[in-house]
């Protein structure tokens, strides 16, 4: 019967899962060098992620409120529908809003910022014939906000993200603004051990999502204070707790500081706004100087070219051995 039953089944038997098969360096490498990240605007950030924000990674993004974290979200749900013709990912954007802070007029503001940039550059015809299909209207369709008003909600969300990319497949960007509200400010944050159990649970859908659907996931996170020992040095850090810090492919904190600093052009300043590299697998620790204008993130005093994106793809690929494209 041991026999029998073994016979029936193996008709029957799903073949494994291209996880569980695995892939080949050589795979791995034609999927990279088919990729396009999601720039950000501001050409030094784009350089420290080695040209921006890419499929397939979980990217937290951390600071202190009225730093910028709700408007790199938004800045980055509307370079996603960049077309491929401007060198982008032509794609869109799920943006999850915990706090109520999504401001659809300021969301309209950084489209035509991005739509008024195209236009200058759609120089070629076939550049001007695309730009004509075009508008910031456009790209404010091309944002899915989902409003969620409590943890439950929040965890329901992440949850139907599957489904929902099932619907748009071309949905390239998801984010989550922001992660931490909830699950310090709701009901039971005060159990820690259930807090954990979900929040490693959430984790894992998205990484999944990232890795699986190949769209870049984005986490707009909380500070909070850490004491140290004895009760002194008190400090600013990433909320949700030390075994979060390793969820996120990379983690960037954005903070103020009021020391001088040297633009991009070469021309010094007293710029406000810099962006870190606090934790990454693939990216050399940075400090970049950025900021936040009427049309949205940008770097300081310098336009910025999506171009820019795939020269700093070259690099990247230049610097792990392959030649450039």
């Amino acid at each position: 019967m041991g026999e029998a039953r073994s016979q029936r089944a193996e008709p029957h038997s799903p073949l494994p899962a291209p996880s569980a098969r695995g892939q080949s360096a050589h795979e791995l490498y034609a999927q990279s060098t088919s990729k396009r990240p999601v720039i950000t605007f501001c050409k030094a950030i784009d350089k420290m992620m080695g040209g921006g924000v890419w499929p397939g990674e979980l990217v937290e993004i951390c600071g202190v409120p009225g730093i910028g974290k709700t408007q790199f979200g938004m800045q980055l749900a509307v370079n996603v529908q960049i077309p491929k013709l401007f060198a982008g990912v032509e794609g869109e954007a799920i943006f999850i809003d915990t706090e109520g802070s999504f401001m659809v007029e300021r969301a309209l503001q950084i489209s035509e910022g991005v739509f008024k940039h195209l236009k200058k550059i759609a120089v070629q015809p076939e550049r001007q014939a695309r730009v004509q299909t075009l508008s910031a209207d456009a790209f404010l369709r091309g944002i899915h906000v989902m409003r969620v008003h409590d943890l439950t909600e929040q965890l329901a969300a992440v949850n139907h993200l599957p489904s929902l990319l099932q619907q748009h497949p071309g949905v390239k960007l998801v984010v989550l603004d922001s992660v931490a509200f909830h699950f310090r400010h709701g009901s039971g944050s005060g159990d820690f051990a259930k807090r954990s159990r979900l929040l490693s649970a959430m984790a894992q859908k998205l990484n999944d999502l990232a890795s699986r659907r190949q769209v870049a996931v984005v986490l707009m996170n909380q500070m909070t204070t850490k004491m140290g020992f004895g009760g002194e040095g008190a400090k600013l850090v990433p909320a949700l707790g030390e075994s979060w810090a390793h969820v996120a492919t990379h983690r960037i904190q954005l903070f103020w500081n009021s020391a001088p600093a040297t633009s991009t052009s070469g021309r010094g300043g007293n710029v406000g706004r810099f962006a870190k590299v606090v934790k990454s697998s693939s990216r050399a620790p940075a400090v970049v100087p950025y900021v936040i204008s009427s049309l949205g993130v940008r770097d300081v005093g310098r336009q910025y070219s999506p171009e820019g994106a795939q020269e700093a793809k070259r690099q990247k690929l230049t610097e792990r051995g392959a030649p450039p494209s």
